[in-house]
């Protein structure tokens, strides 16, 4: 642009040849800043956390009483796989132990399982021999009962000495972890 004090033009009035070049910097600029924004990634997946199955017996020493015990164990379907036919709802075995012979025959004894009201199973001992004396004088005989319904929350193990009226009662507890 020409002054008014000489015909001679400005500096700043002219065109200058970075001129081009300062377009092409708005340009890109305009375009990086208006260009879409993308949502965040998905939150990362909670880890898979394992289910672990235990079985919790009460009383887990069982009883000591009448120069005896009684005891009870259980063998979940899976502890048993290797055995010919599993029984479908696991194994628990009744642990007998009396300083007397005739105190440890099953004979003398009932099971019974329950789950809830409903009774699952009854069964009356048979006269079965005991075993011989262990170190800790104890005349013992094991019985197994096979329940034939998988065990779903808990149930109730009641071992009846049928002579002295005296009852044992146990509770069979399925637990659930994770971790």
């Amino acid at each position: 642009m020409r002054t008014a004090v000489s015909a001679r033009s400005s500096r700043g009035s002219e065109l200058r040849p970075a001129a081009p070049l300062l377009a092409i910097a708005i340009a890109v600029s305009l375009a990086s800043c208006c260009t879409t924004v993308e949502p965040p990634p998905p939150p990362a997946p909670e880890p898979v956390r394992e289910q672990v199955v235990s079985w919790q017996i009460t009383p887990a020493e069982g009883y000591f009483a009448n120069d005896g015990f009684v005891t009870l164990e259980y063998h979940p379907p899976e502890e048993l796989q290797g055995t010919s036919d599993p029984p479908p709802g696991g194994r628990l075995t009744v642990h007998l132990g009396y300083i007397d012979i005739r105190s440890a025959n099953t004979l003398w004894y009932r099971f019974e399982v329950a789950e809830g009201p409903r009774r699952r199973l009854r069964l009356e001992g048979e006269d079965d021999i005991p075993n011989v004396k262990d170190p800790d004088q104890y005349w013992w005989n094991d019985l197994d009962i096979d329940l034939d319904e998988p065990v779903t929350g808990e149930i109730s193990v009641i071992v009846t000495d049928k002579r002295i009226g005296a009852a044992y009662p146990f509770t069979l507890r399925k637990v659930i972890a994770y971790r």
